[in-house]
């Protein structure tokens, strides 16, 4: 006696594109007509394997990936595939905008020394850009520009009363700005009034 032919597997929902944000969990999904399948989970063309980043489920019908502490370099095509067949979606993750965890102090100097502005990011090697009031600011033996992993740091050498005014640390949507002063040196706006 012969069983029947197996009835092949029906995809009953398929894995729908999502949009998220950076830092946050997002959970694909989809249905299958049987339970306990072999089926795997791919970003692109890379096969994905259980750990801290990704995590791997079957429930009933449902087959789900989580993705875990999701980055802009998680934007990509994801795919669920099975026996020959193959169900995929995009995921978009938007990147949150750098914010400032440690706003820039204002600074009093000596005439002749260096004076230093530091603030720290909420992004590890964000870009930032300097300023002096309205002026961009570059690398050279006046300004020395540092930056490592969420520091930002502006070095100002053989302060002269030429350095006094607000200084910016620019990241996109954010700005943090300080003062600095020059000891002895009354700002011109200050002698006006």
């Amino acid at each position: 006696m012969h069983s029947p032919p197996a009835l092949p597997v029906t995809l009953l929902r398929e894995v729908e594109s999502q949009e998220s944000d950076e830092g946050r969990c997002v959970t694909l999904f989809c249905e299958l007509s049987k339970t306990g399948l072999p089926v795997e989970w791919k970003k692109g063309t890379q096969l994905l394997s259980c750990g801290e980043k990704y995590q791997m489920t079957q429930s009933g019908f449902r087959y789900e990936l989580q993705v875990f502490g999701l980055r802009p370099c998680d934007t990509g095509t994801y795919s669920c595939s099975w026996e020959d067949k193959t169900s995929a979606a995009s995921l978009k993750v938007n990147a949150l905008p750098v914010a400032f965890t440690k706003e820039l102090e204002d600074q009093i100097a000596d005439e002749g020394q260096s004076v230093a502005l530091q603030c720290e990011l909420s992004k590890p090697g964000a870009p930032v850009e300097w300023r002096k009031e309205e002026l961009g600011l570059c690398p050279c033996s006046k300004y020395d520009i540092r930056q490592t992993e969420r520091t930002a740091a502006l070095v100002i050498h053989d302060v002269d009363k030429d350095d006094m005014g607000c200084y910016t640390c620019d990241a996109g949507f954010h700005r943090s700005t300080a003062h600095v002063a020059v000891k002895g040196m009354i700002p011109v706006k200050r002698l006006l009034s």
